[in-house]
């Protein structure tokens, strides 16, 4: 998919709900996650369902940091922290 109307797509999708509405939808969407990976940790065969979610969790993120106008800010620091993580193994 064109990196642009992804974007877009994102952008469109949390104007329209909103920032609270948003927020909300994130944490429903963590939860779901959260349980999935308890139950992959546990030998479930659920690789399509972490996929999913971990979809559903992503583009909720991508909102967050767009209501929020934290997108930078967040991208900075979540590279600083993956390059002291990967330091550990160099």
């Amino acid at each position: 998919m064109n990196d642009n109307k992804h974007y877009d797509n994102i952008t469109i999708t949390a104007d329209g709900y909103g920032l609270n509405l948003q927020i909300r939808k994130a944490v429903e969407e963590i939860g779901e996650l959260l349980a999935e990976l308890g139950r992959a940790m546990c030998g479930a065969d659920n690789l399509g369902a972490v996929i999913e979610e971990t979809a559903d969790t992503y583009n909720m993120l991508d909102q967050l940091c767009y209501l929020f106008e934290i997108e930078n800010e967040v991208q900075e620091i979540a590279e600083k922290k993956m390059q002291r993580a990967a330091a550990k193994f160099r």
